[in-house]
């Protein structure tokens, strides 16, 4: 049995512990997708031919065709509800020498943490550096890369929208070997996000989502309500 000067405190403890629940692991994966040169998804040059599939050199000097270029992408929630942002390209021919994800004009190198490789931030167009690239874009750029399937994981408190990538590999039969999405010239589309893709596009991170509080301001919050209801008690 509790007195009317416990009851308080009681439901001041409550208050408390309800602010103060942390948010449970992660969802898991929310939306994933992916693109494939053999559905004509993805489009490119070189040992990474895009259109049905790509080539490499064989024995005799000439180019064959060979496996498909994809890109698999995962996007999930973590505890802190940030965003977490997984990207596997497969090629052959070449090893992957970067990749460029695209992001809004207004994201910067501080929107991008946890990242599992080196990346900068800025403006790329076609050039020696991105041969065959389809056009400008805003974008982050995942250097140092070798091999021919990269793995890219980063989080971000931007929230995911539809967008471009490109990739760049070395020289083989005859010309740098490049990828990017088919729909790169087009439009990115304004739906919402999902699974699978849109117009041959894929998730990239985007619109600025709110963090969700220190677990030190969610107590003070939830003690302050506290103390005012207790407050509010003793006044009547």
């Amino acid at each position: 049995m509790t007195t009317n000067g416990t009851r308080p405190i009681i439901i001041l403890m409550f208050i408390i512990a309800l602010f103060c629940v942390q948010p449970a692991a992660g969802a898991g994966v929310i939306y994933d997708g992916d693109l494939s040169s053999k559905y004509d998804e993805i489009d490119g040059t070189g040992s990474w031919l895009g259109g049905t599939w790509f080539w490499h050199d064989d024995d005799d000097g000439h180019c064959d065709q060979e496996h498909p270029v994809t890109m698999t992408w995962a996007v999930s929630r973590n505890a802190d509800m940030s965003w977490r942002y997984e990207y596997e390209l497969s090629v052959d021919g070449t090893d992957i020498s970067h990749i460029i994800i695209e992001a809004s004009e207004n994201f910067t190198s501080e929107d991008i943490f946890n990242c599992s490789e080196y990346y900068e931030v800025k403006w790329y167009s076609p050039g020696n550096s991105d041969p065959n690239m389809p056009g400008d874009v805003y974008g982050i750029k995942f250097d140092d890369l070798s091999g021919g399937t990269e793995r890219i994981i980063f989080d971000s408190w931007r929230a995911p929208v539809w967008g471009d990538f490109y990739a760049k590999g070395g020289k083989k039969c005859g010309s740098a070997s490049a990828a990017w999405n088919t729909g790169f010239t087009d439009p990115d589309p304004d739906v919402v996000p999902s699974s699978g893709s849109q117009y041959s596009h894929i998730l990239v991170p985007d619109t600025v989502t709110e963090p969700i509080p220190e677990p030190a301001t969610v107590t003070l919050l939830g003690l302050g309500i506290g103390l005012a209801y207790i407050r509010r008690r003793r006044r009547s």
